[in-house]
């Protein structure tokens, strides 16, 4: 049963706990950031947006500087907040490119990584030691190239920017060229060394999202195949051990793969489909390989992101479509349980807590 939808870190320093925010699109609607949370009659609400915050479909949390970086896709910047000064704007810069759809930190929080989905171009930030504030001129890498599918993959489209655990490898993942390019990373210096092809997917799959797990391991989704790719990982090169389909079995229709996403224990994967609009269980084993799935309703149309809560019992989705924000539970196989929340938010896009 969900009881809360804030974060379960103890008040610390005067703070409370963080409260679920959900980013939207404005052309969808959507106008900010909206706070999530529950009503003196126990229904689930949005709150005022915060305006400042437009086309926030990514963003990424420094817990050193206590700062979020939120991309504006639609405006092709990216917003520096200090959420606990009341949503205070601290910076504006370019992101780097058109679309900016994906936005991670280094594992030391010395740099930040954008990628832009409609120039294919990676942009990578330092960040100033004192205030956390990035400062310029940015790298900005150029992926060139194309797919077999001539509506998405007409050029490079990056989709995912992800700095590997230990820091020393930035991964640009491009949907447009089939390709995961790594680039070497010096979190000391700054530096950014030259494109190595880390990964060639599947000709036309369209790698959209990458997670890295514990031992040496990683995990792609891919949006147009709707599949997932176990990887094991060897310096700059990610090797395919795995593959399978995020869709049931005999599934005819039209879907797209949107997000995936770890439990906290690394047991259960989870993955996002939408035109079958349904959350992917996914066990798995000790080596990292995936059972079958098991398959949810989602509870809206186009399930574009989720987030897991820290405990692993509940599941958040927001849907693109309908701007449904559906809040679920999950039982011991991991699978998504529905709660009925009757919660909409034009425009949903991301969810994060702040």
């Amino acid at each position: 049963m969900v009881t809360d939808l804030r974060s379960e870190e103890a008040f610390i320093n005067g703070r409370p706990p963080a409260i679920l925010h959900v980013g939207t699109y404005a052309a969808a609607g959507g106008d900010g950031v909206y706070p999530i949370s529950r009503s003196s009659a126990g229904s689930w609400v949005a709150g005022a947006p915060v305006s400042e915050a437009q086309n926030a479909s990514y963003a990424a949390y420094s817990a050193r500087f206590d700062l979020h970086y939120l991309v504006d896709e639609t405006n092709g910047t990216i917003g520096v907040f200090r959420v606990a000064d009341s949503w205070r704007r601290l910076a504006t810069l370019s992101s780097g490119g058109r679309e900016p759809c994906y936005i991670a930190l280094d594992p030391a929080e010395t740099a930040l990584a954008v990628a832009n989905y409609g120039s294919g171009t990676l942009t990578y930030y330092r960040l100033d030691p004192a205030s956390g504030l990035p400062v310029g001129p940015p790298k900005i890498r150029q992926n060139d190239g194309h797919g077999p599918d001539g509506e998405r993959q007409e050029g490079p489209h990056g989709h995912c920017a992800q700095f590997s655990p230990d820091g020393r490898w930035l991964y640009y993942v491009d949907l447009g060229t089939d390709q995961i390019i790594a680039y070497s990373h010096d979190a000391a210096t700054g530096e950014v060394g030259d494109a190595v092809l880390a990964f060639a997917a599947a000709a036309g799959s369209g790698p959209r999202h990458l997670v890295f797990s514990a031992n040496g391991i990683a995990y792609l989704i891919s949006e147009l195949a709707s599949s997932v790719t176990l990887l094991a990982v060897d310096g700059a090169r990610l090797i395919e051990q795995q593959t399978v389909s995020t869709l049931p079995s005999g599934f005819a229709g039209s879907s797209l793969a949107g997000h995936i996403a770890l439990n906290a224990d690394r047991t259960r994967l989870y993955v996002s489909n939408r035109g079958h609009d349904s959350i992917a269980t996914f066990a798995v084993g000790d080596d990292g390989r995936l059972d079958s799935a098991i398959h949810a309703p989602s509870g809206g149309r186009s399930p574009r992101f989720f987030l897991p809560s820290e405990d692993g019992r509940q599941l958040v989705v927001a849907h693109e479509q309908d701007g449904a924000i559906r809040i679920g539970g999950v039982d011991e196989n991991g699978r998504f349980r529905l709660v009925d929340t009757d919660l909409c938010v034009p425009g949903a896009a991301f969810l994060f807590f702040a």
